[in-house]
C-alpha cells in the first residue's frame, strides 16, 4: 500500500505500507513494514519500521526493528518487540493494552527529552 495523499483511519496489512513524501497517514496501524517518508500520526505495530530522511512520525511505534535516517524526526514512544513475534491486533480502546500484549517490552527505546521538561 502507497499513500501519498491523506488518510485517517485503521490500516491492517500482511505486507508493506509505505508513506510518500506528500502522504499524511493518521492511523492506528499493524503491517509487515512501514516506510515513512512523509508524516505518520498513531500507533504503529510493524516488524520493521523506517522513518527515511525527511519522514516524521509521532505516536507510538512498537517493533523488532526501528530505523531512523538522518533528517527525520520522531516524537512519542517505542517500544520494541522480540525477534519473531508477529503483530498483534491491538485493542486501541485502551491505552495499556498495546504494552500489555504479549512479546512487547514496557521499556521504552527512547524517550522524547523535551516531554519530560529536561533540556538539551
Amino acid at each position: 500500500m502507497h499513500i501519498d495523499g491523506e488518510f485517517e483511519g485503521e490500516v491492517n496489512s500482511k505486507s508493506i505500507v509505505k508513506i510518500g513524501k506528500a502522504g499524511l497517514l493518521k492511523s492506528n496501524l499493524k503491517a509487515q513494514k512501514l516506510i515513512v517518508t512523509g508524516r505518520f500520526i498513531g500507533t504503529a505495530d510493524c516488524d520493521q519500521i523506517e522513518l527515511v530522511s525527511g519522514g516524521e512520525a509521532e505516536g507510538k511505534l512498537i517493533s523488532s526493528g526501528l530505523v531512523i535516517d538522518s533528517n527525520s524526526s520522531f516524537q512519542g514512544e517505542s517500544l520494541r518487540r522480540s525477534k519473531g513475534d508477529s503483530p498483534k491486533v491491538l485493542d486501541f480502546s485502551s491505552e495499556t493494552s498495546a504494552a500489555n500484549s504479549s512479546g512487547v517490552s514496557k521499556e521504552p527505546i527512547m524517550e522524547d527529552k523535551k516531554a519530560k521538561g529536561n533540556k538539551p
